[in-house]
C-alpha cells in the first residue's frame, strides 16, 4: 500500500520518520494533531495507519482499578459514596488518576476495545443507573432509566457494550427480567453517538425492547468477554453453555463448551471466558487444595458456526502460596502471552517460552482491577 503523504508545503519530515512516531502517540493527542492541517488529518486517518494503531494497541491495553467505597465527610445528602479511578499502561507501567464518580459501583463487567468502559452503580444509595465513561474524550454519560425515555422497569441481571463501526455508535444492553414477570429473561437496547448533533447533549436514542429472548441466567460472577467489540459472551447460570448477544444483529445465540470436558463430575465456576487474539477463548483452570500449583488448558473456538473447540495450549504455573488461586481470571491473550488477574495481581505468562512476571501496578490495596481498555483512533 502507497503511504506516501499528500505534498503540503509547510511538511518539513519525511513520513518514514513521521509514521512510527505518531503510532507511539495516545489517542487524544492524534485528534488533536488532525486539527492542525490536512497533512496530519490525512496522516491519521490513514486506514492503514488506523489498522497498524489498533494492532499495536492490543499489545499494551490499559487496565482499569476502582476503589473501595467510601463516604465522604459532608452530612445530610444521601449520594455521597464516591469512587476514584485508575489506569494502568501494561507498556509504560505507569498509573494514572482516570476520573472520579459518585454512588456505589455494582458491576463493571464490560471494557470494550474502543476505550469506553459501562458500569452500574446506585444513585441516591437506592435506584440504579447505568454510565459510560469514554476515555478519550474524558466525558461521563449517565443514561436515562425513566418512562420517558422507553426504559422497561425490572431487575437487570446482566449487560453489555458493542460497537457498530458501520453507524459509528454504541449499543449497551440490559438484560433483565421484568416486574410484572417471573420466568420471563428480556433485553433491552440503547444505542449513544459520540457525536453532539441534534439536540445539544442528547448523544443517545430511548431504550427499545428486544423481542428476541434467552433461557437462562447469566454468571455474573465471571466477567463476561466482548470479542471484534460486535458481540458480548456470558456464561450461564444454570447450565454448562455460553450466552451470546450479536449487537449489529441484535440477537441471541448458545455456544456450548468443549466435548472433552465432562460436567459430570466438573463444575463451570474453573472455567474462564477470554479474548483469544480476537476469537472466543476458554480457559480452563485445574488445582488441588494440597499442592502449590495449578495447571491451565486454553481452548480456541476453531468454528463458531459448528462449535467446534481446538485445544491450543497447557500452562503449568508453580506458586508458593496457595490462596494466590484464589480470585483466579483470565483476561486476554494476545500474541503467545496471557494475562491473569489473580487478586488485583496481573501476572504475564508467556505461552511458548513458558516463563511468567508479576507486573508491579503500583495501585494502592483498596483499588480493585475491573477491567482493561485499549487506545482507539475511531470517531
Amino acid at each position: 500500500m502507497n503511504l506516501a503523504p499528500t505534498q503540503h508545503k509547510n511538511n518539513n519530515l519525511h513520513h518514514d520518520l513521521v509514521f512510527p512516531i505518531l503510532l507511539k502517540l495516545p489517542a487524544k493527542s492524534l485528534f488533536r494533531f488532525k486539527l492542525l492541517s490536512n497533512f496530519w488529518h490525512d496522516q491519521i486517518s490513514n486506514p492503514y495507519f488506523q489498522d497498524m494503531y489498533h494492532k499495536q494497541a492490543k499489545k499494551n491495553p490499559n487496565f482499569l482499578f476502582c476503589s473501595n467505597i467510601f463516604r465522604s465527610k459532608e452530612t445530610g445528602a444521601e449520594n455521597k459514596t464516591k469512587n476514584a479511578w485508575k489506569s494502568f499502561n501494561i507498556k509504560t507501567r505507569l498509573v494514572n488518576d482516570a476520573f472520579t464518580t459518585m454512588g456505589k459501583v455494582l458491576s463493571i463487567k464490560t471494557v470494550t476495545g474502543q476505550s469506553m468502559v459501562c458500569f452500574l452503580s446506585t444513585k441516591n444509595d437506592n435506584d440504579i443507573q447505568v454510565s459510560l465513561y469514554c476515555f478519550r474524550t474524558e466525558k461521563l454519560v449517565v443514561l436515562p432509566m425513566d418512562p420517558s425515555s422507553g426504559f422497561y422497569k425490572g431487575m437487570i441481571i446482566g449487560f453489555g457494550i458493542g460497537y457498530i463501526s458501520s453507524t459509528k455508535t454504541y449499543k449497551v444492553a440490559l438484560l433483565y427480567i421484568p416486574d410484572d414477570e417471573t420466568n420471563s429473561f428480556n433485553c433491552q437496547i440503547i444505542e449513544v453517538s459520540n457525536s453532539h448533533d441534534g439536540d445539544g447533549n442528547r448523544n443517545y436514542s430511548n431504550w427499545r425492547k428486544i423481542e428476541e429472548t434467552f433461557y437462562d441466567l447469566v454468571n455474573n460472577y465471571h466477567p463476561p468477554v466482548s470479542i471484534e467489540n460486535t458481540t458480548t459472551y456470558w456464561k450461564a447460570f444454570n447450565h454448562a453453555c455460553i450466552l451470546s448477544f450479536d449487537f449489529e444483529n441484535e440477537n441471541f445465540g448458545i455456544k456450548y463448551y468443549p466435548d472433552e470436558i465432562d460436567f459430570s463430575f466438573k463444575k463451570t465456576d474453573n472455567m474462564f471466558l477470554l479474548d483469544f487474539n480476537g476469537k472466543l477463548g476458554l480457559a480452563e483452570v485445574c488445582s488441588k487444595s494440597h499442592e502449590s500449583y495449578f495447571t491451565m488448558v486454553i481452548w480456541n473456538l476453531h468454528d463458531h458456526d459448528t462449535n467446534n473447540w481446538e485445544k491450543v495450549y497447557r500452562v503449568f504455573l508453580k506458586v508458593t502460596r496457595l490462596n494466590f488461586l484464589r480470585g483466579l481470571s483470565c483476561m486476554y491473550l494476545q500474541d503467545e502471552e496471557i494475562i491473569i488477574s489473580c487478586r488485583g495481581c496481573l501476572i504475564l505468562y508467556n505461552l511458548e517460552k513458558h516463563t511468567f512476571k508479576i507486573l508491579d501496578t503500583d495501585v494502592s490495596t483498596n483499588h480493585t482491577l475491573v477491567g482493561m481498555y485499549h487506545e482507539n483512533l475511531y470517531i
